[in-house]
């Protein structure tokens, strides 16, 4: 199903997955808080204090309908698979459900 998902990181021009932040979290030690989801840096700041996140955190721009101008927290991954195949790419944490909680990622 197309997502329409076309976002980018704008420096290396790594695709970005987009993740459920309910999906994420056990990955993250359930560090999510559902306040800072709507605060992209606070989540950042959040999320930087474990030493083993620290360094692979970034945040990007993006636009959405209803949210022309955001920021997005993001994560570099060891390694990523989608539908069987190895992907380089970066991990964003959606502050919002996907397709309504139909989704956990769109890529």
């Amino acid at each position: 199903r197309d997502t329409g998902n076309g976002l980018t990181d704008p420096v290396s021009g790594v695709r970005v997955l987009i993740a459920d932040a309910g999906a994420l979290s056990p990955l993250l030690g359930g560090r999510l808080p559902a306040p800072l989801l709507s605060d992209a840096a606070g989540l950042f700041r959040h999320l930087s204090e474990d030493a083993a996140l620290a360094g692979r955190l970034r945040l990007l721009p993006y636009a959405a309908v209803g949210n022309p101008g955001a920021l997005l927290v993001c994560l570099r991954p060891d390694a990523a698979t989608v539908d069987g195949t190895a992907r380089r790419l970066l991990i964003g944490i959606s502050p919002t459900p996907l397709g309504e909680g139909e989704y956990e990622a769109v890529y």
